[in-house]
């Protein structure tokens, strides 16, 4: 299991593919959870869009609607409680991802993530770019 970002073992050499493929943005992918994930990921971005634009009318002009602009206010913050919401369930998912393997390997951005605040039972290092 490697930890870090994909696009960096995106190289046309065998030893870049045998990384990528051992990410764990493509072993998170492959969890079951992976596409109710995808499915809350495009809501959000619809709901942000939509009280994004909803906000750009109320600020052109007289509040619009039943709930004016506190309802702007109170649909944003839920999206906003929505995409944390996700982001905790992603970080879920990668931890039971890592936890089913035996060496998980890390570059230092990787390493530094929120993600890897479990405990590893015998730290090595840095992943070796070779």
């Amino acid at each position: 299991m490697r930890v870090g970002q994909p696009s960096r073992a995106e190289a046309s050499s065998s030893h870049h593919a045998a990384l990528h493929a051992a990410s764990l943005a493509l072993k998170a992918a492959a969890h079951p959870d992976a596409a109710h994930i995808a499915h809350t990921r495009t809501q959000l971005g619809e709901q942000a869009a939509a009280v994004r634009a909803a906000e750009g009318r109320t600020a052109e002009g007289p509040a619009q609607g039943m709930y004016g602009r506190t309802g702007h206010e109170e649909a944003a913050r839920a999206v906003r409680r929505g995409w944390a919401e996700l982001r905790r369930r992603e970080d879920v998912v990668a931890q039971e991802v890592l936890l089913t393997h035996e060496v998980v390997v890390s570059t230092l951005v990787g390493r530094g993530t929120p993600t890897l605040t479990i405990s590893l039972p015998l730290p090595l290092g840095p992943d070796a770019q070779a």
